[in-house]
């Protein structure tokens, strides 16, 4: 005798004797005494319930608790069993409240599972940033294809695959789009003209201070020294700072006077690449 016969007959005997002593009961019973009979029977059909849920039988479950709520609606056990909550409307189902009320909340929830399982591969990410353009997801989209492309373990046949989606470009050994090499080339054009507006004043300045302790050098030192202006920057970079050490050092110390986001990038650069020693170690302080 199979094990899921002996199961279908446990559940005809039980339901048959709650019925049938059920009915002898009703039949002897005072109307005030039904609803304690019924209570009886609703508790036998959930603890039934119970044990048919622990021992994986859902079908069984799901009619024994079936059977209590029909004879008490009410009943909080058979509720919480069957995924019921209660609010002040009433009773309502976990399951039916928690599934997503529009095609997008789908979208996104089934995003989230595929996010979850595709973490940190680059494959299995690429594959997730397609599903999600496909779906309207475009920042999501853009956001895995930027981890494709950061990913070291990235082969580099899917790293040009997501930078073409991205509409990136490789320029000095970085992914750059359309609009960053746009200002990368208004960059050097300010740069170039900035240049010619100063490098003959810087060229002047330099020869006169390569004559230390005359009077030419000092003046040349003070005029230098008074430069505000951002648009002198690559000239000292490209200029002064090329010609010595105590000429880079000079360099510094005027770029450090000088405001704003351009004069604190020239210092880093001068930090990080002045061939001087001690001008990096003056543009790092």
């Amino acid at each position: 005798m199979s094990r899921c016969f002996r199961r279908r007959m446990l559940l005809r005997v039980v339901l048959s004797l709650t019925w049938v002593v059920t009915a002898c009961h009703l039949q002897a019973a005072e109307p005030t005494d039904l609803e304690k009979l019924r209570s009886q029977r609703t508790l036998e059909h959930a603890r039934m319930a119970a044990r048919f849920d622990m021992e994986g039988d859902q079908a069984y479950r799901d009619y024994l608790l079936t059977a209590a709520l029909r004879d008490d609606p009410d009943y909080q056990l058979a509720r919480w069993q069957m995924g019921y909550v209660r609010d002040a409307d009433g009773w309502f189902s976990v399951r039916e409240r928690s599934r997503p009320s529009s095609p997008a909340d789908a979208v996104q929830e089934d995003y989230i599972l595929r996010r979850d399982l595709s973490f940190d591969r680059a494959h299995d990410e690429l594959e997730l940033a397609n599903w999600c353009r496909r779906n309207q997801l475009k920042d999501q989209a853009d956001l895995h294809y930027r981890r494709v492309l950061d990913n070291t373990e990235t082969e580099n046949v899917m790293r040009k695959t997501a930078a073409k989606k991205l509409g990136l470009r490789m320029l000095a050994g970085k992914w750059v789009s359309a609009e960053e090499i746009d200002e990368y080339g208004v960059m050097i054009r300010r740069a170039e003209k900035n240049l010619v507006k100063w490098s003959g004043r810087i060229l002047k300045w330099a020869r006169s201070m390569n004559r230390p302790q005359s009077a030419k050098a000092m003046r040349a030192l003070d005029e230098l020294r008074t430069v505000r202006d951002a648009s002198a920057i690559p000239a000292l970079e490209l200029i002064l700072s090329g010609i010595n050490q105590r000429l880079a050092s000079e360099s510094v110390l005027v770029i450090a006077g000088i405001p704003g986001n351009e004069a604190t990038q020239s210092l880093v650069r001068r930090a990080m690449a002045s061939v001087w020693p001690r001008a990096r170690n003056e543009a790092a302080v």
